[in-house]
């Protein structure tokens, strides 16, 4: 349903890519990059990240990223978390989703998919995309 609901500003960025159960992708300009979708029914939480590939390019795009933080933390939902961990970087978001994903708030959980998912692109996509034409 997701892939077939959720639009982006950002007219370059293809449609999600179904994955496994509860998890679908958001390609970005850069290989070693993605934004991950996803639903952890055991813990009742609905979430979306910008991960990074362990190595030299992730290293050096999360980097240049981080060195915009103050700009695009401006740009991102509340509540937007940086993690950087043994060469492991990542930009994520969560909430709590009481109940998991069930008839009851699927609407509201599309609807922050869609809001929190654009903004993630609009913020990410332009700039990933600068960095690998600069590189």
């Amino acid at each position: 349903d997701l892939a077939d609901r959720i639009h982006f500003d950002e007219s370059r960025q293809p449609p999600p890519n179904p994955s496994i159960m509860g998890y679908c992708t958001l390609r970005m300009p850069v290989t070693n990059a993605w934004i991950g979708l996803y639903f952890i029914r055991k813990d009742e939480e609905q979430g979306l990240r910008l991960t990074f590939n362990r190595g030299e390019l992730g290293d050096i795009f999360y980097n240049q990223l981080l060195a915009e933080k103050e700009v695009i933390d401006q740009e991102l939902p509340i509540g937007t978390e940086w993690q950087s961990e043994d060469g492991k970087h990542s930009i994520w978001l969560k909430r709590q989703l009481p109940g998991s994903l069930n008839e009851s708030n699927k609407e509201d959980a599309f609807s922050w998919f869609q809001k929190n998912a654009n903004m993630f692109v609009n913020a990410f996509r332009p700039r990933l995309a600068r960095y690998k034409r600069e590189l």
